[in-house]
């Protein structure tokens, strides 16, 4: 898993869990690096008028 820091995965059903909705500036980079690395697209990184990491992340599960 990549960037533990924010995100787990469930061993039981294999999906993934978002553990910091709002990453720090400092895991920004981070962040953005997982959403390029999901091989399924399921993670973004929503743009808003501040900084990626004041928006937000979405695992895109609900």
């Amino acid at each position: 898993m990549y960037f533990p820091e924010l995100f787990d995965q469930d061993e039981a059903d294999g999906r993934v869990r978002l553990i910091e909705e709002h990453p720090s500036e400092g895991q920004e980079a981070g962040a953005r690096e997982a959403v390029l690395r999901c091989p399924t697209g399921a993670i973004t990184v929503p743009e808003s008028s501040g900084r990626a990491g004041t928006a937000g992340l979405d695992s895109g599960q609900q």
